[in-house]
């Protein structure tokens, strides 16, 4: 039987939680951008499976509305230029 993501996912955020571990995000999106293809497509197939299974549409724009509003325009552009990439489709070149 295999593991259930979403559990998996909910105990490591409370593991993380009750252990009072603090994230440098910062440090954590550069050491992202670095990774491998694969690692940073594990990461987004997770971010869009979990985003699956939130109630509603309005409620992923509310949640990236406030996202944005955190974000500088140099950091908007930046990742408006280079997260496109993400919707390109092989031999579709057009």
């Amino acid at each position: 039987m295999g593991l259930n993501p979403h559990s998996c996912i909910n105990s490591n955020l409370i593991f993380i939680m009750k252990n009072e571990i603090d994230i440098n995000w910062e440090i954590l999106g550069a050491k992202f951008a670095n990774l491998g293809d694969n690692k940073q497509a594990l990461f987004f197939r997770g971010m869009a499976r979990e985003l699956s299974h939130w109630d509603s549409i309005h409620n992923k724009q509310m949640q990236f509305f406030s996202v944005a509003r955190k974000l500088t325009e140099k950091d908007k552009i930046e990742l408006q230029k280079s997260l496109e990439c993400l919707w390109w489709e092989e031999g579709n070149d057009s």
